[in-house]
C-alpha cells in the first residue's frame, strides 16, 4: 500500500477554500448524555470537540407540498461502539442535529451556523461494522411538541388577566 506525499495532502487541503461547508453532528442520547460527531477529521468548535467517525447523512429533502422526509443517518459501529446505546435505549427519542458551518468560521470559532434538527424514530439497520437510524421531524410523529403562543395584554387587550 502506498501513501501519499504530504505536499499532496497540503494541496488537497487547499481545495477547500473558506467558504467550504463543514458538517459536525451532535446527538442527545435519552435521559442524558450528548455524541459531539464529524464525518471526517476530529476538531474543536465552540467548546465541543467534535469526535471523527464515518457516517453519512441521505434522503434529507424539503417539499412544497409540505412532504416530510425520513432521512437515514448510518454511523460506523467498529466493534459494535454503538450497540450498548442502542441496546439500553439511549438512542430512542434521541435528538440528532446537524450543524453546518463555513471553514472560516470553524477555524476562527465562530458561533455562525445553520442548525437542522431530527428525531430518531426507529434503528433500520444495526451490525458490528454501521448502524442505520431512520430520522424523523420533531412535527412529525405522534408525540410532537407545537410551541404554544401567549395571548397576553397589551398585544390583545380583550384578554384579561384576573
Amino acid at each position: 500500500m502506498s501513501t501519499l506525499p504530504a505536499s499532496h495532502v497540503v494541496d488537497a487541503n487547499k481545495l477547500d477554500g473558506a467558504d467550504a461547508i463543514v458538517e459536525l453532528f451532535e446527538i442527545a442520547l435519552r435521559p442524558s448524555g450528548r455524541l459531539f460527531l464529524k464525518p471526517d477529521n476530529a476538531v474543536t468548535w465552540q467548546g465541543n470537540t467534535y469526535e471523527a467517525i464515518g457516517m453519512k447523512l441521505d434522503g434529507v429533502s424539503s417539499s412544497a407540498d409540505d412532504d416530510k422526509s425520513r432521512p437515514r443517518l448510518q454511523i460506523a459501529n467498529p466493534e459494535g461502539y454503538f450497540s450498548p446505546f442502542i441496546r439500553t435505549g439511549a438512542v430512542d427519542q434521541a435528538i440528532v442535529t446537524r450543524i453546518r458551518v463555513l471553514r472560516a468560521d470553524l477555524e476562527a470559532d465562530n458561533s455562525t451556523c445553520q442548525k437542522q434538527s431530527w428525531t430518531i424514530s426507529r434503528v433500520v439497520s444495526l451490525n458490528k461494522q454501521y448502524a442505520i437510524f431512520e430520522l424523523r421531524d420533531s412535527l412529525d410523529g405522534q408525540f410532537y411538541i407545537l410551541p404554544a403562543r401567549m395571548f397576553i395584554p397589551p398585544q390583545f387587550p380583550a384578554v384579561k388577566l384576573s
